[in-house]
This record gives structure tokens, sequence and C-alpha cells, in this order.
């Protein structure tokens, strides 16, 4: 087994190597850990601690990547970052391995110690953070984050497998790493449905893969004594790990806020995709608000909230629904004037309407789910019934908070759990539709959030009590639904002279 000096002093205790790094100087190695120690480690062989991570001269290619990497991320180029959050990653498996050396060496060495206070990840941050950029801060918080991952994936995988296989441990202990990464399972669940759901044999592969994780590795450490750890000395020094350096620069969500009207009935909230086809429309709520905040930032996507939805064939009116778009790793930042433009941009389409468009802090995520639970609503709802409605039909309808005892509707029972739900409505007025003929009429209704209206009029084959249909003693339908004001002060009203939202001529 060899290792490089700095992991040998790592184990007796050694926790400042700045010296070393920021010198050509060599690192004194005490005589007892000599034989291990390989002087060629630091150059051209990896050290099997660290997997080479920690060799002097590649500190100089670390901080070359973080350096390029900041300095890419802002979209403008005039513009320039003032401090950072450094979020280094190692490899999981790392913890394993540590005690594996530790162990082995201490047979002969008894003198070492574990190196949980010297970690790894402490020294690449150590020595990488040092003189890394002017005029640039690295802060223990920062909206944008910096992050180096030192990966050795595939390594990760083979020796989690052949660890699991090998013959150095027992039968007893082999069975339990399968129950931790759970290879066996997998097998064993493939073996039985892969022909039937016609599973590839690099899905079975992909599935039998074992997860790492700093869990599984944890518990994997559980699992192997002390025996075990230092017997696998000689497995782990007949590898050789591969690694590579990744870093990526992002920045946090930015969040805006608004409320939407929607005017179309063919207009899903999100795309609605089935088997990968698009199905009502070629876009959405989300990706017509989305897309001119996501442009401008450079954002990965923009993902919707809001503050209940809508079915695609219900028009959303009045004051309009409170939503937040998240705008995911963006490259450039948004000053409250440019998002009101941007939101002219949204209202050029037709069957979209936002209106008090803000940037607002995550808190504010919060606030809208919050308000979601306990918001009022109101609606409009069209409806016909197969027999001619008097007048006196329609007074049976003036309701006040009346409570409907509501069973999951049939058309969603696909996605939601079959339970009862009481629903307040809080008023209700039925009024005829004029212009049509009396079997014609529509109701206004303000009720609590969550209350299916639809099946209120038909009934839902008696799952929703009390219902239109079974108040007028035939069958009722609604043929058109709209939400005419949602009851939730959020987010700040702009006033009307300060919203940028004309339609571009």
């Amino acid at each position: 087994m060899k290792i490089c000096a700095v992991c040998a002093n790592r184990l007796l205790g050694c926790n400042n190597f700045t010296k070393f790094y920021e010198t050509a100087e060599s690192l004194p190695v005490d005589e007892k850990l000599q034989k291990f120690v390989n002087s060629e480690t630091m150059s051209n062989q990896l050290c099997i601690m660290c997997f080479g991570f920690l060799t002097r001269s590649k500190f100089g290619e670390y901080k070359d990547a973080i350096r390029n990497s900041v300095k890419k991320w802002p979209l403008e180029k005039e513009a320039s970052v003032k401090d950072f959050q450094m979020l280094i990653t190692v490899p999981a498996i790392m913890p394993l391995i540590e005690n594996i050396v530790y162990y082995t060496i201490k047979k002969e060495v008894t003198e070492v110690i574990l190196p949980d206070n010297i970690n790894l990840k402490e020294i690449l941050k150590t020595v990488c953070c040092n003189d890394l950029l002017e005029n640039c801060l690295i802060q223990a918080e920062s909206e944008l984050k910096v992050s180096p991952k030192f990966l050795c994936e595939e390594f990760e995988k083979s020796f989690i497998t052949g660890l699991i296989a090998s013959e150095r441990l027992s039968n007893e202990v082999s069975y339990k790493l399968e129950g931790i990464y759970k290879t066996k399972a997998r097998a064993a669940k493939h073996k039985k449905w892969g022909k039937k759901a016609k599973v590839t044999e690099s899905e079975v592969q992909e599935s039998l893969t074992p997860t790492i994780n700093a869990s599984t590795v944890s518990q994997t450490l559980n699992v192997l004594s002390p025996t075990d750890l230092a017997n696998l000395g000689e497995y782990l020094s007949s590898l050789t790990p591969k690694h590579e350096l990744t870093v990526e620069t992002t920045h946090s969500p930015v969040y805006i806020a608004g409320r939407y009207q929607k005017y179309s009935r063919t207009l899903p909230q999100t795309p609605w995709l089935v088997d990968g086809k698009r199905h009502y429309s070629e876009t959405s709520v989300e990706e017509i608000i989305a897309a001119p905040f996501v442009e401008a930032t450079g954002a990965q996507r923009g993902v919707l909230t809001s503050a209940g939805r809508e079915d695609v064939d219900v028009r959303t009116l009045g004051n309009g629904r409170p939503f937040i778009i998240e705008l995911l790793k963006p490259r450039k930042l948004l000053a409250t004037e440019s998002a009101k433009i941007l939101a002219a941009k949204v209202n050029e389409n037709q069957d979209l309407k936002i209106t008090d468009v803000c940037i607002i802090e995550k808190s504010g995520c919060k606030t809208l789910l919050e308000g979601e639970v306990d918001k009022k609503k109101e609606y409009r709802a069209y409806c016909y019934s197969e027999r001619k409605i008097t007048s006196e039909d329609l007074k049976k309808l003036s309701m006040s908070e009346v409570v409907l005892k509501q069973k999951t509707p049939i058309r969603v029972l696909h996605r939601r759990n079959n339970d009862t739900r009481p629903r307040s409505i809080h008023k209700a007025e039925g009024k005829r539709w004029e212009g049509r003929s009396e079997n014609w009429f529509y109701i206004d209704l303000l009720t609590q959030a969550g209350t299916y209206i639809k099946e209120f009029v038909h009934g839902d084959f008696g799952r929703t009590k009390p219902n239109v249909t079974e108040i007028f003693g035939c069958e009722c339908d609604i043929v058109g639904l709209d939400v005419t004001n949602v009851h939730l002060d959020w987010p700040p009203t702009v006033p009307e002279n300060e919203q940028i939202v004309e339609k571009s001529s």
C-alpha cells in the first residue's frame, strides 16, 4: 500500500499544509511511515488514500478551473463577481477508503490516527481558496455558489461491487452489504419482471449499480469490523483510481411574483405531455410567463408555482391567480424595472396577461403556499339542465355557508387518494343565462379553496353531496367555468400607473 507524503502526515495528526502547497519545499515524513510513502506518488502515481487529489502540482490546475468558471458566470461581459460561496464535493466513498488505509497501516504502526478532523475536503478548500481571485471575497454564505466536484464515479462503483463479492469478507458481512446497496433485491426484481416490462440489458445493468452516498458508506462502516477493514487493504492497493474535476458556478434562483389572467380554454397551466406528445396546446402558462425572463437572465429554465391551479378548460379572470416563477441557475440578475418591461413582452400573448410583477425573496414562496390553504375563491359556473329552469329552481341555489362532502372526483382518482373532504360554499347565487333558452343558467360562487365546482354541479355519480343535479331533481352539467377572483392579499398590488403591461403595437 502506497500513499503520498500529505496523507502520511494526516495519519499522524498534522493539519497544516499551507506552507507545503505555497512553496517548493518537500514534506518530511516520519520514518515509521517511510515504507508506505512512494516518492513518485507526488508526480506520476496516485496516492491510494486521497486518489491523487492532494498532489501539489494539481492545485494550480484546480485554481485555474475555478477562476475560469467564476469569470464565465456573468452573462454581461462588463459585470464582475464580488463574492461567492465555495461548495467542494469529494467522493462519498472517501471515509471508507481512509478507514481501510488507517487499519491496514495500524497493524504495523500503532501511532497512526484516523484523519477525521483533517479530511480531504478541508485541505482542498483551504488551499484552493488561498489567493484565488482579486477583489472577490469567498463567503460562508452567498447567492453565488462555486461547486468544484472532485469525482471518481466509475472507481466507486467498481470498488463497491468488488467489495460486496470479496472473499476477504464473511458471507454474513457480504449479505449485509447487499442489503445496504440493494443489489440483490434489484437483481431479483429484474429477473422476475424484466421480460414482461421489456427492460433492456443496459437498463438492467444501470439499476444493479450500487447507490453510493454518505448514508450507504456510513452504514458500510458500521457493518465492517476493524479486522475486515484491515483485510481489505490488499484489495484496495490492487486498484487504480481515476479521478476528474468539474467546476460549476451557479446563482441561487431568482423569484418573480405576480398574478396571471388566462383567457383561453385550451391552455394548460404546465406542459401537458402524454407519451412524450403535447396535448391541448403547444405551450402553457408556465412557458409563456417564463420565456422572456429565462432569455433575459440566461437561466436554465423557469418553474411555475401558483396559488392553486385551474383545469385546462377553465379561464382565470378578475384579479388573476397569484404565481411565482422560479428562475433556475440565472447568469444575470434583474432590476424591478426590467421585470416590468419583461412583463409587457408576456402580455403580447393574446391568451394571457400578468400584473403586479415584482422580484421577491425565497420566503415569498412560503407566503404563497401558506395562503393557498386558507384562501377563498370566486367562480362563475355556466350550466345546462335537461329541463327548463324556473325562478323557484334558481332560488334553491341561493346558499350561505353550506358544507359539501366531496369524495375524490373520478376524473382525478387515478392520481389522488379516495378520500371524502368537507368543503364550504360560503355564498352562491343562481341566475339565468341571458340570450339563451330557459335550460341555461349560471352560478356565482364564493368557496373554500380546493372545492371541486364541476362535481358540485353534476354530482359525480353522487360522490359530491349536495349537488345541483340533486337539488333540481334532473340531470345538470357544467359547460364552462371561470375563476373570477382569488382572495389572497399577495403579491403586493402594483399601482396601475407603475405597471408596464400594455401590449406592444
